[in-house]
């Protein structure tokens, strides 16, 4: 065949040959030296997808056709290279193509870049997939008023399932009490189903709360594993409920370990405690170091059903085992009375008679009751004697009295019932028969006051005295027996 001289006129020549794939090698290699587009596009479909070269002519093809510049994107996403994936999205949307509108939208979500996502939601066209998305950035990022003008003219039809969902999870209830929807536009089948309150089960009735969609599924996930665990007995739980995250002003201040701990402004709850009729409530939070104060829990969404437990356990008036902070109430001085189920701040020597100094000690232990008479806790020093089972009668099921590390970062001394780690020194570690004996037996004496108290001591710190005592009125409500309520009543914890 005899090609014109004309730059044009064989470029046009070879790419009808290149798309009627009927182009010889030497053409091929040709058009690909004058950087013909069907060249890079022959290349790319004849190359094994991914490899080396296979990028490169995918690359050279993208930089005018935003179609590859999104395929390409989908390479580097599908590899978890996110900058380069993030970098051909965007130049596919300079060139028009509009799938990669939403493609990076998605990136920006799972990256937790929801301002970027919502951005490139609002240019683009409603339909199922895009409106999904677009509810669940608005939960995360708390926008109440989006969310509700959103939900409006959703179809129900194709958005059911997830509606539903936000109807268990009290997402239309929050927006009809602010004000923000109507009533009468959530039809019948998205009404939650109203069930008996767990508060009426059980004394630990908790209510969780998440900041969006996937860590609401998380916590019911995080329920269901935790109900195989023995402490479930002690606890009902509320069907989890949404809570905007920009409200709760949470912070991450120093804890004791790495991870920062969860620390949020705890007066926010006054606004929701007419609906909450739980004992306790427990918040799920993006990220952060899990911890309990007081009558509220703070948790991660990393944590699992051990990790869960393990603050579960606080409530019902355990304490840490491993190194609390130097600073630590606890450890800050020796008791005058019991405080927890399983820690004692006591002296570590004693002087006079064995029998006296053992009876003094008895009248402080929380777990007296379960040392056996023939079980020493003090042995021969010679200033007097030393507080401590000793090592001959240290066995996996002895109760007596052992150092606890609780307060090895401070200046006194901690024990505890049982020898070795146990499940409030390591999550691992199961949780001891004898601490549930110990449990049963003690019957709620050192739990958590409810999340009224947090309220209350919030409202104290900002100076509001007048409502601090209000809300340690109502924290005595939750309790039953008469002198824990007269202790809530004096801020006593």
């Amino acid at each position: 065949m005899s090609l014109s001289s004309s730059s044009f006129f064989l470029s046009r020549a070879l790419t009808i040959k290149l798309d009627n794939n009927q182009a010889t090698s030497a053409e091929l290699d040709l058009a690909t030296e004058l950087k013909l587009p069907s060249a890079y596009q022959y290349h790319v479909n004849q190359l094994s997808y991914g490899s080396e070269l296979w990028q490169k002519y995918s690359q050279l093809l993208a930089n005018t056709q935003g179609e590859q510049a999104y395929l390409l994107a989908n390479y580097f996403s599908e590899q978890q290279h996110l900058e380069r994936a993030q970098f051909w999205y965007r130049h596919a949307i300079n060139l028009n193509y509009q799938p990669a509108y939403f493609a990076l939208a998605k990136l920006h979500f799972t990256e937790k870049r929801f301002e970027q996502a919502k951005q490139l939601l609002d240019k683009i066209n409603h339909n199922k997939e895009t409106d999904s998305l677009r509810i669940q950035t608005a939960l995360h990022l708390g926008q109440l008023a989006s969310l509700a003008q959103l939900l409006k003219p959703i179809e129900q039809t194709d958005h059911l399932p997830m509606l539903k969902q936000l109807a268990d999870y009290g997402v239309f209830e929050l927006l009809i009490q602010r004000g923000l929807f109507d009533a009468k536009h959530q039809p019948h089948q998205l009404l939650a189903n109203k069930t008996n309150s767990a508060s009426t089960q059980c004394h630990n009735s908790v209510q969780f709360y998440a900041t969006n969609l996937a860590d609401l599924q998380r916590l019911e996930q995080l329920l269901s594993k935790f109900s195989k665990h023995q402490l479930s007995t002690y606890f009902c739980f509320e069907t989890p409920r949404y809570v905007p995250l920009p409200e709760l002003n949470c912070k991450k201040r120093a804890g004791q370990s790495k991870t920062l701990a969860i620390e949020c402004d705890e007066s926010y709850w006054q606004r929701w405690a007419d609906n909450i009729d739980s004992r306790y409530i427990g918040i799920m939070l993006p990220e952060g170091g899990a911890n309990v104060h007081f009558g509220i829990m703070y948790i991660d969404q990393q944590d699992n059903e051990l990790v869960l437990a393990h603050e579960l356990s606080h409530w019902l008036g355990f304490i840490d085992e491993y190194p609390l902070s130097a600073q630590h109430q606890a450890c800050a001085s020796i008791q005058t009375e019991p405080f927890a189920n399983n820690i004692v701040v006591l002296d570590s020597f004693y002087q006079g008679r064995r029998a006296d100094a053992r009876r003094l000690i008895l009248t402080k232990l929380p777990w007296a009751e379960q040392i056996k008479s023939s079980t020493p806790i003090l042995t021969a020093h010679k200033t007097g004697w030393q507080l401590g089972t000793p090592e001959t009668h240290e066995n996996e099921n002895e109760i007596g009295v052992f150092n606890a590390d609780s307060c090895s970062l401070s200046k006194t001394f901690a024990y505890k019932p049982t020898k070795g780690r146990t499940f409030m020194q390591s999550f691992e570690t199961p949780f001891p028969s004898s601490y549930q004996r110990l449990l049963d037996h003690l019957n709620g004496r050192f739990a958590m006051p409810s999340f009224e108290y947090n309220i209350a001591l919030a409202k104290f710190k900002l100076g509001d005295k007048g409502q601090a005592v209000k809300w340690l009125n109502r924290a005595s409500m939750k309790e039953i027996d008469k002198s824990r309520q007269e202790r809530v009543k004096i801020g006593g914890f």
